[in-house]
C-alpha cells in the first residue's frame, strides 16, 4: 500500500520483507538459546539473584479491603476497533456487562 501511494519506495518495501523473513527465522532460535543461558544462569548463584524477580511494588498489589474471590472469572478489554471486536466475540456471554 504504500508503494502504491508513493509514500515508499520499492527498495523499502523489499528491505521491510527482508527483516521481516529475518526476524522470523532467528526469533525461535534466539529464545531457544535463552533458554539454555537461564539454566546455566540457574547455577550460578550470584548471577540468578541479579536476573530473579523484584519485589512488586504497592500498585501491583490488590488494595486492601477487596475480596480477591470477586475478581475472579473476568476480563478487561481495551479498545473496541478491529481487533477488539474480534476479541470479544471470543470472550463468554454474560447475563449483564459493563462498558
Amino acid at each position: 500500500m504504500g508503494v502504491s501511494l508513493k509514500l515508499l519506495p520499492a527498495e523499502g518495501q523489499n528491505l521491510i520483507l527482508a527483516g521481516a523473513l529475518l526476524s522470523i527465522t532467528l526469533n525461535p532460535r534466539i529464545f531457544r538459546a535463552f533458554l539454555g543461558i537461564e539454566e546455566r544462569l540457574r547455577t550460578q548463584p550470584q548471577l540468578a539473584s541479579f536476573f530473579e524477580e523484584r519485589p512488586a511494588d504497592e500498585l501491583s498489589e490488590t488494595p486492601v479491603g477487596v475480596d480477591e474471590q470477586r475478581l475472579q472469572g473476568h476480563a478487561v478489554l481495551v479498545g473496541y476497533g478491529l481487533s477488539g471486536v474480534s476479541s470479544a466475540g471470543c470472550l463468554p456471554v454474560r447475563a449483564s456487562r459493563t462498558r
